[in-house]
């Protein structure tokens, strides 16, 4: 299939819209080292808040690439999907298809965006990149890029669904790897290369920056960090403050999104703790989550499509689901060894089966992280022990 060419008018029109966003961001473009787009690049961008493809959809305007991303974020919306330039896959699952839509934009001189994590990040810091896109690179020989973003989890981290205002944003573009390198070296070599490159941490940036964002930031709070620190009991976000119900300890929020009361954490901090507990979870067998959860299948282009009603096990082998799709009798089961990581948001997780991509809501505050969190832990235990 020819790839389409992106629209200049709608392009524009989105940059447009992209400036009253962007002012909430103080953002400051570090673009010093930045290649010259006369040939084309992989661009690499780490990926901390949803507030990051305007950034980079903003700050490579000239240029126009194209922008790898989740085919579930254009559902309903196909033709703007094309003519903005975003290229459709489904996350934290191999795609062909992308692969010859990548290597079309290349052929055509066009460079293309890719969030190679593949999803928001947690906590402010780096999740796993996937040697995939080390491989990515070394077969399509081209120069490479890096956009590193500081500071948009402060505005939009995952867990609130307001839109803060922060006292600095900023964005660095440089150049990584010519295509000299590229073809000399090996894909061990280029992904070593590319985490590097790609680290970061908003809290180590914010400790010599010391940015504050406005608003309450214990909003959501507790479907991120939905385990106590101190006994893993339940948390709960009352009157600005993160409370665990089971032993009563509590935590102020300030303006840094620092957490100080039984003892003072950042919030990568704390979930290493959460993240701590699943691998030894994952690793005894011991894990098990069980939840009511209605469902919702994505229809094509055409969007999600609620679907029925069931019941949601996440062992240590991976999730079943049981209850009723489209008034038939359903049982799902999602092998852990098979699923990386799982798109999730505040109240759902998405799983992808023989093409078919499935999204679980829950009710209980913080289940869909947790289920995320567990499903990497888990998937790392069972493919090291299939390494061995």
């Amino acid at each position: 299939m020819k790839l389409k060419r992106i629209s200049g008018v709608l392009y524009g029109i989105g940059q447009f819209v992209n400036r009253f966003y962007l002012r909430r961001l103080n953002l400051e473009i570090k673009d010093e080292n930045a290649p010259r787009l006369d040939k084309p690049y992989i661009i690499f961008a780490n990926h901390s808040s949803v507030m990051d493809y305007r950034l980079t959809s903003f700050l490579l305007r000239k240029s126009k690439p194209y922008h790898v991303a989740a085919k579930n974020q254009f559902a309903g919306r196909r033709r703007l999907m094309y003519k903005i330039g975003a290229l459709p896959k489904v996350q934290f699952l191999p795609d062909v298809a992308l692969v010859r839509d990548i290597e079309r934009a290349v052929k055509l001189g066009k460079s293309v965006v890719i969030f190679p994590e593949g999803v928001v990040s947690f906590d402010g810091t780096n999740r796993e990149l996937p040697f995939s896109a080390a491989k990515l690179v070394r077969h399509l020989g081209v120069g490479v890029a890096v956009i590193k973003i500081k500071g948009s989890y402060l505005v939009k981290p995952r867990f609130n669904e307001v839109f803060h205002k922060s006292g600095k944003t900023e964005v660095e573009f440089f150049g990584c790897l010519s295509a000299e390198q590229v073809k000399t070296m090996s894909a061990d070599e280029i992904h070593g290369a590319l985490k590097e490159a790609l680290r970061f941490d908003v809290w180590e940036w914010n400790l010599k920056n010391n940015v504050a964002t406005k608003g309450d930031l214990s909003v959501g709070m507790d479907n991120l960090l939905y385990e106590c620190a101190v006994c893993g009991g339940k948390t709960a976000v009352k009157d600005g403050r993160l409370v665990c119900g089971k032993c009563g300890s509590a935590w102020n929020v300030d303006k840094y999104y620092r957490l100080a009361g039984c003892g003072e954490f950042n919030i990568h901090e704390w979930f290493e703790i959460q993240r701590r507990r699943a691998a030894e979870a994952a690793i005894s067998g011991e894990f098990r989550m069980e939840e009511e959860v209605s469902v919702m299948i994505l229809d094509g282009f055409r969007g999600f499509k609620k679907a029925g009603n069931g019941r949601y096990i996440h062992g240590a082998d991976g999730v079943r689901f049981t209850g009723e799709i489209r008034g038939q009798k359903t049982e799902l089961f999602f092998d852990g060894a098979k699923y990386p990581s799982a798109p999730a948001g505040n109240d759902f997780i998405e799983f992808t089966l023989r093409g078919v991509t499935y999204r679980f809501y829950f009710k209980t505050k913080g289940a869909a992280i947790k289920s995320a969190l567990h499903a990497e832990e888990i998937f790392k235990i069972k493919n090291k022990k299939r390494s061995r």
